[in-house]
């Protein structure tokens, strides 16, 4: 049984290997700013953030292994330079977040081989199901992204401690050991705190002590088995009021019509279509499935429900449990369908959690075949060539999708023709400004406002404030060349860009710093160079000033920003002049 349970442990290390080569990819570039400018602070863990758009998240745990990341960074290879901000970025500083991540998956395959350990040991063939559940979980290509981008670490570390926690109960149930329920009850917390798609164990947790033998001399009393359920939701009201105090709890006015809940069903569809048939892998799905590829999963997840049922009615409970586990760890993630939060309904990497129950249930089903068809060798070769698939998959998209940004990007996008979700295209543009090709992100930001983009208020302002960077550097340029004109021009078209932007979405306070000092700068070279100054923009500017403030809280920036408005003469300029009389540029592009 040491060696089933080792080879699963192995192959997950051996075949994401190539993550270890790979750079930031995605939203890694906000993160890894964010986590420089973090307090070191076990308060700063417990403060909600923003997930995009009108979603908040709160993950301390998964913020914590970040910043212990960036900690050891900055230990091996030295902090970021100061006086470059985007050092922070260099390829070399993804090295330790990727071994972490990696190690996560290998620790989340160890899980997967203790629950098999504990649910088939007892039967004929445990060794051989523990041995083909932890390799099926450890190859399959859908995990790639939780293994491969450090930003979906929440799904790895979430499903390391929600499944412990299952295992731990089971041997609080049995009485085997006075900290066994007292830990299960912290990995429960832990899991929670780590990503909210851990709340599914409180459903699974009934499925898996009603799943798993009682192996004990004398069996337990009936109420021993719902301590662990107690201390489980105990533990949920402890997080809750946690989420709460945070200000994160999910608003009712995020929630999306009810028509729309249909997506829900269109998400699952897609969900078990890619459990069972990875292919093709899409790192980004900017849509959901029709109605003819949503109706076939639908129909093949029927026949494997009627299936678990007769088998259920005949004795065999553990395939029923694992359908019944399989939906109910993906009803969190569906949860993603029936808010306006605006970013992709579905990912593939939403499966990890999910992917523990498909697991349990191919190596328990294939190990339960009769004997005499394990002496076909078709049945062998067919279950090692679909691993080996699984296998190559996975190291594929590893070492060359997720390598970097322009790779995944590139694998996103395809042609472009049928990417109709503005995401990927901002994203792009970040990453050719990053490159220094602006007039590349000057491109694909256009393409993420045109037409045919679905309208999504959050990246159309990113967009505009992109519009707006670029606007600056051309600005900077006419500077060192002299070419007032054609700085000051530049100037006032970032003073547009940034304001639709903050048209779009009025709570981002980045976006309003940058309109308050673009405009600042104009009316301070005009006073400098022209000798003019436009009392109405330079009032307007201070009330821009304030309206920052208030939405951006705390900053240093804003004592900078107050010390150039007074140098205009702002203060001066709203208790003596009569006050703006002109309207503010339209937000229409």
């Amino acid at each position: 049984m040491a060696l089933c349970a080792a080879i699963p442990i192995v192959a997950a290390f051996l075949v994401y290997l190539p993550v270890l080569r790979a750079q930031f990819v995605w939203d890694d570039y906000g993160g890894q700013r964010e986590l420089t400018s973090t307090p070191w602070a076990f308060t700063e863990l417990f403060k909600a953030r923003s997930g995009g758009g009108n979603a908040w998240i709160f993950r301390p745990v998964t913020l914590g292994t970040f910043l212990l990341d960036n900690r050891l960074t900055n230990v091996l290879f030295g902090p970021p330079k100061g006086d470059d901000p985007e050092s922070v970025l260099d390829p070399g500083r993804a090295l330790i977040p990727h071994v972490s991540s990696l190690l996560l998956h290998v620790a989340a395959t160890g899980t997967v081989v203790w629950l098999a350990a504990v649910a088939f040991s007892a039967t004929a063939r445990g060794d051989l199901a523990i041995l083909i559940a932890g390799l099926f979980f450890a190859l399959h290509p859908v995990h790639c992204g939780n293994v491969a981008w450090i930003g979906a670490r929440a799904d790895t570390l979430c499903t390391v401690f929600l499944l412990s926690s299952l295992a731990l109960a089971h041997r609080a149930r049995l009485n085997r050991g006075p900290w066994a329920l007292a830990w299960a009850t912290i990995f429960f917390l832990l899991a929670l705190l780590s990503k909210e798609v851990a709340i599914s164990g409180l459903l699974l947790l009934p499925l898996w002590l009603w799943l798993v033998p009682k192996k004990a001399e004398s069996p337990p009393p009936p109420w021993r088995g719902w301590v662990p359920v107690a201390c489980f939701a105990g533990a949920f009201l402890v997080y809750w009021a946690l989420r709460a105090a945070s200000g994160s709890t999910l608003q009712a006015s995020a929630l999306a019509p009810l028509p729309q809940a249909l997506r829900a069903v269109q998400a699952f569809a897609f969900l078990f279509r890619k459990i069972v048939f990875p292919w093709p892998l899409t790192p980004f799905v900017p849509q959901m499935p029709g109605v003819v590829p949503t109706l076939l999963s639908l129909s093949g997840f029927a026949v494997v429900c009627a299936g678990a049922w007769l088998l259920w009615r005949r004795g065999t409970r553990c395939y029923l449990a694992y359908v019944l586990w399989f939906a109910a760890s993906c009803a969190p993630s569906l949860a993603v369908a029936l808010t306006n939060y605006q970013t992709a309904p579905v990912a593939e990497r939403y499966l990890y959690l999910p992917g523990a129950a498909f697991a349990l249930a191919v190596g328990g089903g294939i190990a339960a075949l009769p004997v005499r068809s394990w002496r076909r060798s078709a049945l062998w070769i067919g279950v090692g060539v679909l691993l080996a698939v699984y296998a190559q998959s996975s190291w594929t998209a590893a070492a060359t999708v997720w390598r970097d940004n322009r790779t995944l990007i590139a694998a996103m996008i395809g042609d472009g023709s049928s990417m109709t979700h503005p995401e990927p295209w901002v994203e792009m543009a970040a990453d050719q400004a990053r490159q220094n090709n602006p007039a590349e992100a000057e491109r694909a930001y256009r393409q993420a406002l045109s037409p045919e983009m679905v309208p999504m208020p959050w990246y159309r302002a990113k967009a505009f404030n992109g519009l707006g960077d670029i606007a600056i550097r051309r600005f900077e340029n006419a500077m060192r060349s002299e070419d007032l004109p054609g700085a000051m021009a530049s100037l006032r078209e970032a003073e547009a860009q940034y304001t639709r932007a903050v048209h779009e979405d009025p709570g981002a306070w980045r976006y309003r710093k940058n309109l308050v000092t673009a405009s600042l700068q104009r009316l301070l070279i005009d006073r400098e160079m022209f000798g003019k100054q436009d009392p109405d923009a330079v009032i307007k500017a201070g009330r821009d000033l304030e309206e920052a403030r208030r939405v951006g809280g705390e900053n240093p920036e804003w004592d900078y920003l107050a010390g150039i408005y007074a140098g205009l003469g702002g203060p001066d300029l709203a208790r003596t002049h009569p006050g703006d009389s002109r309207r503010p540029p339209s937000p229409s592009h």
